[in-house]
């Protein structure tokens, strides 16, 4: 297992004060990829510390000395991926005209991760739209700051655009689940059947969805792009339809 780390600046390399921050680095690290392997694994499966733990070569008890409970180290794990995630999306979303091309744009680049990364869907699927909606999520924020542009007025009712945003990405995430499980096949129509959708939730009209669609999916379905990836099969695997509690 390859183990990225960054010293403390103020920690000479030979002293005892820096070869514990190093071994402190260097288990936080192997904890958190251990988690992304046992989380990532198969929704059928719960979370446990003990594979966590034995996937990082470490005892249980060291986990709990760096998380104070598994629902600590799964949402750290759970940040961990959505960060990475959140960064792709904010490559695709960069130079789109609008915030509704720009959420196309997202919607689009969930669906890529999705396709090529399906450990990190199924991750981010443990959490759901529920979870998406909380002040932890980096998604959940970078959809509401699109639902609050001029573009979506019409959604300033108290709660209304974090009802849409939760209802978004619960739907987002349940079509990721699908192309991360392989059993049902996805492809361009259902992508822009579920976007078309999403729009329509928003309550833009027919002209505007299009807009945004053609201005913020282009990347997307451009020479395959993510339909073609999913029809490539790099998500095909099986796994249970409804998350382990």
């Amino acid at each position: 297992m390859s183990v990225a780390f960054i010293p403390q600046r103020n920690a000479r390399p030979g002293s005892q004060v820096g070869k514990r921050e190093l071994r402190k680095a260097v288990h936080r690290q192997a904890i958190l990829e251990a988690g992304e392997h046992v989380l990532g694994a198969d929704l059928r499966e719960c979370v446990a510390v003990d594979k966590i733990a034995a996937r990082a070569s470490l005892a249980k008890g060291t986990v709990y000395n760096y998380f104070v409970d598994k629902t600590a180290l799964v949402e750290a794990v759970t940040q961990r991926v959505e960060a990475r995630v959140v960064e792709r999306i904010g490559r695709a979303m960069s130079g789109r005209p609008s915030a509704g091309a720009r959420l196309v744009a997202a919607i689009c680049c969930m669906f890529e991760t999705a396709a090529q990364f399906p450990q990190e869907a199924v991750i981010l699927e443990r959490r759901g739209g529920g979870g998406a909606g909380s002040r932890h999520s980096l998604i959940g924020a970078l959809i509401l700051a699109e639902l609050k542009s001029e573009e979506f007025d019409h959604l300033a009712e108290a709660g209304a655009r974090r009802a849409a945003m939760i209802l978004i990405l619960s739907a987002i995430f349940s079509g990721m689940r699908e192309v991360a499980c392989g059993r049902i096949r996805w492809g361009e129509a259902e992508i822009l059947a579920l976007i078309r959708r999403c729009l329509a939730a928003l309550e833009m009209g027919k002209d505007e969805a299009s807009r945004a669609l053609s201005a913020g999916a282009d990347f997307a379905f451009a020479d395959g792009g993510v339909a073609g990836r999913l029809e490539e099969g790099a998500a095909a695997r099986e796994c249970d339809a409804s998350p382990a509690p």
